[in-house]
């Protein structure tokens, strides 16, 4: 098995596309006596496949993939298959959301190229990264970084094609929570939880403590796209990164650390923290019925339109189930025109700034005004 680590970068500004090559080491790794790795092989075929699906989001179509993908691999038609599917919802959820690129610019950073001499086949491990604007906001440049692409290839007749590429996307972790089907019926229905179905809401009910929105905002751009020291990454990092934002930009501070992870909003290491810290339904039940604490975030259920920077939004993929699956910090109120304010988000997992708050709106969002504490 040979490794080789190398960047290769795409940009894409209007019509004019430019590749952009760093530090690439020519060498080949063999995987039998008749067939070489070409690594500039690899990297035309990514270009040219992550390409495609930018364009196609652009134009709003559901790409044709199967030029990149093998033939007569079973392994290969499941993800044609499915990954189509996928598309195809995001084709759909693009369409009623006004989520169309219209110009972006992306870059693939590949990690490691994994060679697997005994069943011929290449594993890449890809960072993709871009700088979209969408149609519903023109005037924004949002940022999308270190979204982990595992792509596996195989030879195919005398090239390589793409037989995987697994990647956790949000509409990737919908579905794989539920169904291709559920989410497809929830397409139809999309809609914030109306602020009547919340009769204990006091409108005027404020925090004892303050909140600094404009530094948990700065804190939530600065660290979007990594990890602010002494904390641990998660896997799933959502609710992790907009508590940071919260207590070390918003100068909300914890509470004291309990003996189980049931009670209070707290982190102390990767394996000593409550639950309300990490896991979005705790902070929910913390932020909005656990007003008892004398730390940590209190907040209401408000609408949308009422929102603020440094607020908070939650989306709920199973409509109601109240598990909500992710997590994000408002960092702007823009003007669309006629009056209309639109929330802007940063969040990790996937790390994004500057993003449509409705990039996620598959199912229900439970927007959550932070009063203080």
């Amino acid at each position: 098995m040979k490794t080789s680590k190398f960047r290769l970068c795409i940009l894409y500004i209007g019509l004019a596309v430019l590749l952009l090559f760093g530090s690439i080491s020519p060498a080949t790794a063999t995987i039998n006596a008749t067939h070489d790795v070409n690594l500039e092989e690899i990297q035309n075929l990514l270009y040219q496949y992550f390409q495609l699906r930018y364009e196609a989001r652009k134009k709003n179509v559901i790409p044709d993939l199967s030029q990149f993908v093998a033939v007569n691999s079973e392994r290969a038609n499941k993800f044609l298959s499915t990954e189509t599917n996928k598309l195809r919802l995001e084709a759909l959820h693009v369409d009623k959301n006004d989520l169309e690129y219209l110009d972006y610019k992306f870059t693939i950073d590949i990690q490691s190229v994994d060679v697997k001499s005994q069943d011929r086949t290449v594993t890449v491990i890809v960072l993709e990264n871009h700088e979209v604007v969408f149609k519903k906001t023109p005037h924004i440049v949002s940022k999308m970084n270190n979204l982990i692409h595992q792509i596996v290839l195989s030879p195919d007749g005398q090239f390589w094609k793409i037989i995987d590429d697994i990647y956790d996307d949000y509409l990737w972790r919908a579905i794989r929570q539920t169904s291709i089907e559920f989410i497809e019926s929830q397409l139809n229905t999309p809609q914030s939880i109306p602020f009547a179905s919340y009769p204990a809401i006091q409108q005027n009910k404020v925090g004892s403590g303050g909140y600094n929105r404009s530094n948990a905002v700065q804190f939530a751009r600065t660290w979007y796209n990594s990890t602010y020291p002494g904390f641990y990454r998660f896997s799933a990092d959502c609710t992790n990164f907009v508590s940071q934002a919260i207590n070390i930009g918003g100068s909300i501070p914890q509470t004291a650390t309990a003996p189980g992870v049931n009670v209070g909003w707290y982190y102390v290491n990767s394996s000593q923290y409550a639950n309300a810290w990490t896991f979005t339904p705790a902070f929910y039940d913390f932020v909005v019925n656990g007003h008892w604490w004398v730390n940590g975030p209190e907040g209401v259920v408000t609408v949308i339109q009422q929102l603020l920077p440094g607020d908070v939004i939650l989306y709920d993929i199973r409509t109601g189930s109240e598990t909500y699956d992710h997590a994000v910090i408002v960092v702007e109120m823009t003007d669309l025109g006629n009056q209309e304010l639109f929330p802007l988000v940063a969040g990790h997992s996937p790390d994004v700034n500057n993003y449509p708050f409705n990039a996620y709106n598959y199912s229900r969002t439970y927007p959550i005004q932070i009063i203080g504490y």
